[in-house]
C-alpha cells in the first residue's frame, strides 16, 4: 500500500513523535510505502519519505497554519501527496483536511494518540476541535485508531459514533536497549522521562527523595523533559543534590539515562485523560529493565500481573511504592524482575503494533 501519514507532531523534535517513527518504520518493513507529512526536522530518524511542512511558531495557530500548508499540497495535486491508497490523519488536522481528503478518495483513518491534556482557554478550544474531528471521522473516515480500550470508551462517551475504532498501544524498538539484568548497588537511581507539567503529579514524585533511609540506599531522582512545572524542578535540584534535572535530551541520550537507572516513575494521577493513555514511557522503562512505580490505574499499567509493576492503589502513592521497592530488594528479586520487564517489552515492539495497524486498514478497506 501507498500510505500518507499527516501528523501534527514535530518529528525529531517532540519526544512523543516516536509513535509516528516506530509505526512508519514497522509499516515499511512490512512492505508498504509510507510518506510522512509533518512539521519538524527533514528526513529525521531514518524515515524513508518525509515531507516537512512549515507551521506558525505561535501556540494556537500552529495546527491551523499546518493544515493550510498541507491543503496547498493537496490542491496543487502534488503527486507525492495525491497518489496514496490510504491516508492516516492526526485528529488535530482532520478539521482542516477533510475536504481535501475527499478529493483523494475518502480512504482515510483518524488517529488519536490522546485528547487535549493541558489547562486553559486554548485547551477548551482544542477540545471543541477534538470533538469535531471525531464527528467528521464518523461521517467520512473508514475507521479510527486510539491508544487503548479505555481511550475508545472515552471517545464513545463524548461523540455519538458507530465508527470502527482500533486500539494501538505504545510500542518500543527493543534493539535500542542492551538487554542486561541490573541490580542496584549503594545507590538507587529513579528516573522520570516526559512532560514536566503540573497535571502530571510532579509534586508527588519529588516526595520520593525523603525515603532514602527507609529503602536503605542513597536515592537519586533524575528528571528528563520540559513543561510548565520546570521551575519547581530547577528550584529543588539547586538545593537538593538528590534531584538532578537533565532538561530535554535527544532520543539517544534518553536511552543512555534509562540504561543507567533502576526505577521508572509514572506519577500521572488517575484522571480521565491519564486513565485513557497508553504511556510510551512505561514501555521504554521496561525495555530498559526498570521496575516502575506510581499510582495504579489503566493508563499507568499493562493488563495482567507483573512483578515489575510496583504501583499503589493509593492516591498518596509514594510511601507504599517505597515499601514495595524495599520488599523486592530484601528478597533479592531485583535482577529477576528486571529481566522479566525486558522480556515483556518484546511483546510491544513497534513491528508487532504496525502489523496490527496494517491488518486493520486492509480489513476496513475490504469491508
Amino acid at each position: 500500500m501507498n500510505i500518507n501519514w499527516f501528523s501534527a507532531r514535530r518529528i525529531g523534535v517532540d519526544l512523543a513523535s516516536s509513535t509516528e517513527i516506530g509505526l512508519c518504520r514497522g509499516l515499511e518493513r512490512a512492505g508498504n510505502n509510507v510518506h510522512l507529512i509533518s512539521p519538524g526536522m527533514k528526513n529525521s530518524e531514518g524515515i524513508t519519505k518525509h515531507t516537512v511542512v512549515e507551521q506558525s511558531r505561535f501556540r494556537g495557530l500552529q495546527t491551523i497554519s499546518l493544515g493550510r500548508e498541507i491543503n496547498k499540497l493537496i490542491i496543487e495535486e502534488d503527486e507525492c501527496i495525491t497518489r496514496a491508497d490510504v491516508c492516516i490523519v492526526d485528529w488535530r488536522l482532520v478539521p482542516s483536511l477533510w475536504k481535501g481528503l475527499k478529493k483523494m478518495g475518502d480512504n482515510w483513518f483518524i488517529i488519536d494518540r490522546g485528547p487535549p491534556v493541558y489547562s486553559g482557554f486554548l485547551t477548551e478550544l482544542q477540545k471543541i476541535q477534538w470533538k469535531r474531528a471525531w464527528k467528521l471521522a464518523n461521517e467520512y473516515a473508514k475507521a479510527g485508531f486510539v491508544v487503548s480500550r479505555k481511550h475508545e470508551e472515552f471517545v464513545r462517551k463524548r461523540v455519538e459514533t458507530e465508527l470502527q475504532i482500533i486500539d494501538l498501544p505504545a510500542g518500543i524498538d527493543i534493539s535500542h536497549f542492551k538487554g542486561e539484568s541490573k541490580i542496584p548497588g549503594d545507590e538507587l537511581v529513579l528516573i522520570y522521562s516526559g512532560r514536566i507539567d503540573a497535571n502530571r503529579g510532579i509534586s508527588q514524585m519529588l516526595k520520593l527523595r525523603n525515603y532514602s533511609e527507609k529503602i536503605g540506599k542513597v536515592i537519586s531522582i533524575r528528571i528528563m523533559g520540559e513543561g510548565n512545572d520546570v521551575e519547581e524542578i530547577r528550584r529543588v535540584s539547586e538545593i537538593d543534590n538528590s534531584v538532578v534535572y537533565l532538561g530535554k535530551l535527544s532520543r539517544e541520550d534518553v536511552v543512555k539515562e534509562l540504561e543507567k537507572s533502576h526505577v521508572g516513575i509514572l506519577p500521572m494521577p488517575e484522571t480521565p485523560v491519564w486513565r485513557t493513555s497508553s504511556p510510551l514511557k512505561l514501555v521504554e522503562y521496561i525495555a530498559a529493565g526498570l521496575l516502575v512505580i506510581g499510582p495504579k490505574h489503566s493508563g499507568n499499567s499493562i493488563t495482567g500481573n507483573h512483578n515489575w509493576e510496583l504501583l499503589s492503589e493509593n492516591d498518596e502513592w509514594v510511601e507504599e511504592c517505597c515499601d514495595m521497592i524495599n520488599s523486592v530488594l530484601s528478597r533479592n528479586k531485583w535482577g529477576d524482575y528486571s529481566m522479566e520487564a525486558r522480556g515483556f517489552a518484546k511483546s510491544h515492539e513497534w513491528s508487532k503494533i504496525a502489523k496490527k495497524m496494517e491488518e486493520a486498514i486492509i480489513n476496513s478497506l475490504e469491508s
